[in-house]
């Protein structure tokens, strides 16, 4: 056979079947992505499952102590071919039945939840979950069941507006939790603007276009609700400790209790946020007279400024011999929790000072007080008590400048290893 006619039939094998008409060559492409953002919906939803189970518990309890009502509701959507599905939310408004809006013309809606806009029913919790899209969480269920994508359109209400858009190219895909028109910006954006949005995700669509948005679409949630999510982390880990460490702190205090006469908790007056004064609450480890010991010797009270407002527990009388103990694996701060719950606290900030140590800030105070207090922070991690003024106004300070959520994740994790080691401990 003549080399010419082999090297046609191998450029007909090299491009498919020779009776494969370009129209089925793009069918078969549209099945491959579709089987690959099937698993790319899968593989990350039931890595994510976990997670979303323990937020979602943490987001029912808000919900149900904030406001009554059912904590979940589902709202009526159209999917791939035009088949209708249930969409799940966490309620964000007080009551259920004020979620059957009918709306009679699309730019009466708010483009990125379909809610009228300024809706005054939202209740507190509710905008807390709707500024960090916590309330579409539970859609993770709508794609685990193929309704919906992680990725896509938006989930379109059953209007006759959304009939006409679905009954064109948006009926080619599922609807998704996120999109072009999540990541772009919300508050400026119309309904046909989004609507233009998701026809050119439609004719752009690859799963390396899917994971960039679902990456972006992380970034825009985190920088925008950033001081909201550090709240709500607070609320959710401060909740989920004291559940776990009830049964250790009863014994602490018993403890307390059997071995030394007086409160089992200590009080005392700190500097929060925007300079507001709080009470701390810390497990007591002194004797119950200590307040007043330590103002009545004027020797013990020099020391104790001199020395940053502590003093070192080696040279300090007023300490139980179990308050040692709790203060050498900071059991005796696990109180705080409490603090950190009522919001006068965070679990990552700078160190909660007395009144009395402003003054080492100078006219960086109001910086340093722009933020609260937190139970661990840059100071736990650089030397817990074995860093001292100045140094310690510049790590804090430097805390404040340049604070964002990673940061705060990865001082959590890095006290684990400064508590368990000791270091700096008093």
């Amino acid at each position: 056979m003549p080399e010419y006619v082999l090297q046609s039939l191998q450029s007909f094998t090299a491009a498919g079947p020779w009776y494969e008409s370009a129209s089925e060559r793009r069918m078969r492409d549209e099945v491959a992505y579709q089987r690959a953002k099937r698993a790319l919906d899968l593989v990350l939803c039931v890595i994510a499952l976990p997670f979303v189970l323990l937020v979602l518990g943490m987001c029912a309890l808000a919900i149900k102590l904030d406001s009554r009502g059912p904590v979940f509701f589902m709202q009526n959507r159209t999917g791939q071919g035009g088949r209708r599905f249930k969409m799940f939310k966490l309620r964000t408004v007080e009551h259920a039945e004020e979620l059957k809006v009918k709306i009679a013309h699309p730019n009466q809606l708010s483009h990125s939840d379909f809610k009228i806009v300024g809706n005054p029913q939202i209740t507190r919790v509710g905008r807390i979950l709707q500024k960090t899209r916590l309330d579409e969480l539970p859609q993770v269920f709508n794609v685990l069941q193929g309704e919906m994508s992680l990725v896509g359109p938006r989930p379109t209400p059953l209007s006759a507006e959304s009939y006409r858009l679905w009954h064109t190219a948006r009926l080619e895909v599922k609807p998704g939790i996120t999109g072009l028109w999540q990541i772009s910006d919300r508050s400026n954006l119309s309904f046909d603007d989004c609507s233009r949005l998701d026809i050119a995700y439609i004719r752009n669509r690859t799963v390396g276009l899917d994971a960039k948005i679902l990456l972006q679409t992380i970034g825009v949630v985190v920088s925008s609700g950033s001081p909201v999510l550090k709240r709500v982390l607070d609320i959710a880990i401060s909740a989920v400790l004291l559940l776990l460490l009830a049964p250790l702190m009863l014994i602490i205090a018993a403890a307390i209790r059997w071995t030394s006469p007086g409160p089992v908790l200590f009080r005392q007056v700190r500097v929060g946020k925007n300079g507001r004064l709080f009470k701390i609450i810390k497990f007591r480890t002194m004797r119950s007279d200590a307040e007043a010991a330590l103002t009545a010797d004027p020797v013990l009270y020099a020391a104790y400024v001199a020395n940053d407002y502590k003093l070192p527990p080696e040279s300090d009388p007023r300490i139980t011999p179990q308050g040692r103990w709790l203060r050498k694996t900071s059991l005796d701060e696990l109180p705080q929790l409490f603090n950190v719950l009522r919001g006068e606290m965070s679990l990552v900030g700078p160190r909660p000072v007395v009144p009395n140590e402003i003054a080492h800030y100078g006219d960086r105070a109001a910086k340093f007080c722009s933020v609260p207090p937190g139970l661990t922070g840059a100071w736990q991690v650089f030397g817990r008590s074995d860093l001292h003024y100045p140094a310690r106004c510049d790590v804090e300070l430097a805390y404040v400048q340049t604070w964002s959520l990673s940061q705060d994740l990865v001082i959590l994790f890095k006290t684990v290893g400064a508590v368990l080691s000791g270091r700096g401990a008093t």
